[in-house]
């Protein structure tokens, strides 16, 4: 700290330099010099973390440690924690909960047994989740030990549980590689799981069918009410990154779109508000004058969904949310879907169980047949041909229904006994 304290006064002690610079390489020097900064200011904060751990260990070891701990980076991952943090809460079991959200709805909660903490955002909750202490951690951030999130040496436990319904290969590369234990949705994900480890020589992970406290809250969350309207309503939800629609063909997209009688309402992923600022403005703007076409920004999709009478997306999981929670069909998008970044990529097949049910779920758009998009949208509105394959799958894909939460807290609290045990 005495370090920083002393660069910030040399900073307003240094004399002024009367030197040109173009703005865009003033613009670069400026980012270089914050990222520089940044990165010191994490290596220290970590340092001297370190340096308390190392003289401190012991006493911070028995005065700090928290037998189960659970992480939620972001507001919008209400819906997956909520059930189980009421689960602790109604068997009066303790629990720690971090949240890095000034806004987070746990943090406005009532509770008698779980603690809750706002640990921010970035490097600062990096640094606290690196040297945390717990028996069992549960978190949905992909990518432990990958990046910026790092293990702690005292966490003796760190269990993994989905965000969407997914069959775990569908996160970046080495998503799941460093967690001890992983929850799933339903049991074909231990294959694809299992055959990862052995292709990257990785210890087998603990595997355990939970089903999805997600899906059994968004559930019991749905609009009692919707006021619909007469016109056909499509729902536009695509994932985001380059290999997403908007990125790809959104405009050309949207543009078919707003020249039907359809309502569409757009509805980017929330990290495209972050990631893809630009291109969300863009397309905002050249749209705007389409009565028909509307922009859905708000955290919470059930009701864009309850709306809708068809969904467009791509390779998002709100396929799964739309197609079991109101079983209607979907028009989906993979022409332009980059496996190569994710961990489906390193399966033999290079495919999932995804890959294997979407003709059953609804129809393909591809730049072929973009321009058929309103007579595939009037086939489907009126089509009752996918209602009992979507039954079938949703039985499949989502196990366990309605006791998600609960299998969750059995086996936290017994992995958490299992560890106590042994020490």
């Amino acid at each position: 700290m005495k370090i920083i304290v002393l660069i910030i006064f040399l900073f307003f002690l240094a004399k002024p330099v009367y030197a040109y610079v173009d703005p865009g390489t003033g613009t670069m020097l400026f980012s270089i010099v914050l990222g520089i900064c940044s990165v010191f200011f994490f290596i220290v904060f970590s340092l001297w973390e370190k340096f308390k751990l190392y003289f401190f260990k012991d006493k911070a070891s028995a005065k700090n440690v928290n037998p189960i701990v659970i992480y939620t980076e972001d507001k919008r991952y209400y819906h997956v924690f909520n059930d189980i943090i009421n689960e602790f809460e109604n068997r009066q079991c303790p629990v720690m909960v971090y949240v890095s959200t000034e806004d987070d709805p746990f943090l406005q909660r009532d509770y008698k047994f779980v603690k809750v903490e706002n640990i921010g955002q970035g490097y600062k909750a990096y640094s606290k989740l690196a040297f945390m202490s717990a028996d069992v951690c549960l978190m949905t951030t992909p990518g432990l030990d990958v990046f910026h999130l790092k293990r702690s040496k005292l966490v003796k436990h760190y269990s993994h549980i989905f965000h969407c319904l997914d069959e775990g290969t569908t996160y970046r590369l080495f998503g799941l590689d460093y967690y001890d234990s992983v929850l799933l949705n339903f049991d074909k994900s231990k294959d694809y799981i299992r055959e990862l480890e052995k292709k990257r020589n990785l210890p087998p992970k603990e595997l355990v069918v939970i089903g999805s406290p997600f899906m059994d809250s968004m559930a019991k969350s749905l609009p009692k009410a919707v006021k619909k309207s007469e016109k056909t309503t499509v729902l536009l939800a695509p994932s985001w990154g380059n290999s997403a629609i908007l990125a790809n063909y959104g405009d050309k997209l949207i543009e078919k779109l707003a020249k039907t009688n359809f309502i569409t309402i757009v509805r980017p992923h929330p990290q495209s508000l972050i990631s893809e600022k630009k291109l969300i403005e863009k397309l905002q703007n050249q749209f705007a004058k389409y009565d028909n076409i509307q922009w859905d920004l708000s955290n919470n999709n059930l009701l864009a969904m309850a709306s809708a009478d068809i969904l467009i997306t791509d390779f998002s999981s709100i396929i799964y949310e739309f197609l079991f929670l109101f079983n209607k069909p979907c028009i989906y998008s993979l022409s332009s879907y980059n496996r190569e970044i994710y961990d489906l990529s390193d399966l033999d097949s290079g495919k999932t169980y995804r890959d294997s049910i979407l003709d059953k779920l609804g129809k393909e758009l591809t730049l072929d047949n973009i321009d058929n998009i309103e007579e595939m949208i009037n086939s489907l509105a009126v089509s009752k041909d996918f209602s009992s394959d979507i039954i079938k799958i949703k039985n499949e894909i989502w196990q366990e229904q309605n006791n998600g939460a609960k299998n969750v807290v059995d086996f936290l609290i017994k992995k958490q006994r299992e560890i106590s045990n042994c020490q």
